[in-house]
């Protein structure tokens, strides 16, 4: 199976996001389930991740794995499976970047309501990834089903938010 895999030190965006992630002082939500904090040194506003950066995170991504879907030459049930783990996973990076860049910039009540939300969307995302897998039930391809529905999910949520806060991300 072709693998995506992503360089810090190749993607120069991966790596300022890195850097900006690292250098911010604000607390930085790490899950929303569990909303365990981490407090992070020296953020600027100089270095926050906007949202044209992060838009164009996701459409490096959509390319990616346009391309790995392209050249992928084996289709057996492992190799599909394991491509979509990839992809969800990246996309889940990708999401916690933009929910955490959100969350950086609300006020304390506006971040409150969107942690309560993430928690919603992960709840809905879950049962309709199990939903979308039981047409498959007990077959090879209800595992594969739920996780390409984990990862489209996933990847709609990444682009919503950054539509809905966009500017709050600019502002």
């Amino acid at each position: 199976a072709a693998e995506i895999t992503e360089s810090p030190a190749a993607d120069e965006s991966t790596a300022a996001a890195s850097r900006s992630r690292q250098q911010r002082s604000a607390p930085v939500v790490i899950s929303p389930l569990s909303g365990s904090l981490e407090s992070l040194e020296g953020e600027t506003e100089e270095n926050r991740v906007t949202s044209a950066e992060l838009e164009e995170r996701l459409k490096k991504l959509d390319a990616k794995i346009a391309k790995a879907r392209d050249e992928e030459v084996d289709s057996s049930t492992s190799a599909v499976l394991a491509a979509y783990s990839n992809e969800l996973r990246m996309w889940e990076s990708e999401l916690n970047l933009i929910y955490t860049s959100i969350l950086d910039v609300l006020t304390e009540e506006e971040a409150q309501k969107l942690k309560d939300d993430e928690k919603t969307w992960l709840r809905t995302r879950e049962k309709t990834s199990q939903e979308a897998a039981a047409q498959y039930s007990g077959g090879t391809m209800e595992t594969v089903e739920y996780t390409a529905s984990m990862s489209t999910l996933t990847r709609e949520r990444a682009y919503a938010l950054l539509d809905t806060y966009g500017e709050e991300l600019d502002g």
